[in-house]
Formats: C-alpha cells, sequence, structure tokens
C-alpha cells in the first residue's frame, strides 16, 4: 500500500506535484487534468496486486511457515549449516522486512524527504569549456550561437 501511495503520490506530495507540473508543462489547462488522471492508471496495477495478495495462498496441501522469524540453537560444529537452515528458514520474514522498509523508504522519498524538491529547484551546474589552449572560459564570455566568431584557422597572425 506504500509503495502504491508513494509512486503514484496525491496531492501535496513532491511526487504528486511533479506529475502535476509536468502535466502542466507539457499540455495546456483542460487537457493537463486528463494527463494527470491518466498518470493514475498504474492504481489499476496496484490494485490487482492487493486482491492477489489479499486472496487466500493456492497451496492446499503445502507447510505453511510462520510469518515470524525462528531460530534454532546455533550448532558450533557446522555453523555453516546452521546459518543456512536459519538463513533459508527465515526468508519469508527477511523478504517481508526489506519489503516494508522500501516502502517507507519510498513514501519518504515521495513526500520530498532527502532533499529532493530542494535539488531540483536548483539550476543545472555549468562546466567551464576549455578554449584551444586548455584555459577554461567562463559561460558568460562564450558568443553566443548567432554572433559571428572567428574560429583559429581565420584569424591573422600579428
Amino acid at each position: 500500500m506504500l509503495i502504491a501511495v508513494a509512486s503514484v503520490g496525491f496531492p501535496g506530495l513532491a511526487s504528486f506535484e511533479a506529475r502535476a507540473s509536468l502535466a502542466d508543462l507539457v499540455v495546456v489547462a483542460p487537457l493537463s487534468t486528463v494527463l494527470v488522471i491518466v498518470m493514475l492508471v498504474p492504481l489499476i496495477y496496484y490494485g490487482r496486486l492487493l486482491v492477489i495478495g489479499l486472496a487466500p495462498p493456492d497451496r492446499v496441501g503445502g507447510p505453511v511457515m510462520p510469518w515470524r522469524p525462528h531460530v534454532a540453537r546455533p550448532d558450533l560444529g557446522a555453523l555453516r549449516h546452521w546459518l543456512r537452515g536459519t538463513w533459508d528458514g527465515n526468508r519469508a520474514f527477511t523478504t517481508a522486512s526489506l519489503a516494508a522498509f522500501l516502502a517507507v523508504l519510498a513514501l519518504a522519498t515521495a513526500a520530498g524527504a532527502f532533499g529532493g524538491p530542494t535539488a531540483a529547484a536548483e539550476s543545472v551546474p555549468t562546466v567551464a569549456i576549455p578554449d584551444e589552449f586548455g584555459r577554461p572560459i567562463s559561460p558568460s564570455a562564450r558568443p553566443s550561437a548567432g554572433a559571428p566568431s572567428a574560429s583559429p584557422s581565420t584569424v591573422p597572425l600579428p
């Protein structure tokens, strides 16, 4: 559920506001609302995943694994075998815990954590381009695209 909210967002989250501003920039006002609604189509897929996840399991005769972690007493003689058995026995719990952590992280990122909106609002960094002698040229000193400039091959020597 958190992943659906984080990926699609709702008004007030940075992810939703970014989608809405992109839609406003791309098309005119009445069509931008339609475009924002179309961007909510992934909710159908997430709804399908929710229905499948809440459905009863398909395995009728399969063993039921407990959801909580379980650890047997360590066997110092066969430590590798014990570690492998513990890891395999707790695979469902580990996977669910990792998925929950990533969902919370995605929701925090969509809400604007980690400086995402601030970084997106900053201007693009410029890189000094060197001239033919390797000296950096400042962006303000570069000639505009339409201005005539003398290329090094046409400049007369003194």
